[in-house]
C-alpha cells in the first residue's frame, strides 16, 4: 500500500518580508491586510463555519476540550 505525501510550500517573501492574512493566515501581498477571501464577510463567514466544524471534529476526538478564541466575522 503506497502512501502519498503531499508537501505544503513554503512562504515566498516580496521584498523580504512574508506578509500574512490577519484573519485567517494565508500569504498576502504586501500592501494587503486581508486576502481576497477574507476581504468579503461572506467569504469571512464561511471560513468561520469551517472552523467551527473542525473545531466540532476535534471535540469529538477529546482534543480542544478548553475554551478556544475564533475570530469574529
Amino acid at each position: 500500500m503506497k502512501q502519498e505525501i503531499k508537501l505544503q510550500s513554503l512562504l515566498k517573501p516580496q521584498n523580504g518580508v512574508i506578509s500574512l492574512c490577519c484573519y485567517c493566515g494565508e500569504q498576502v501581498r504586501n500592501a494587503q491586510k486581508l486576502c481576497s477571501t477574507c476581504r468579503t464577510k461572506k467569504g469571512r463567514e464561511r471560513i468561520l463555519e469551517q472552523n467551527i466544524e473542525i473545531l466540532k471534529n476535534l471535540r469529538k476526538k477529546d482534543y480542544c476540550l478548553g475554551e478556544v478564541a475564533l475570530p469574529v466575522a
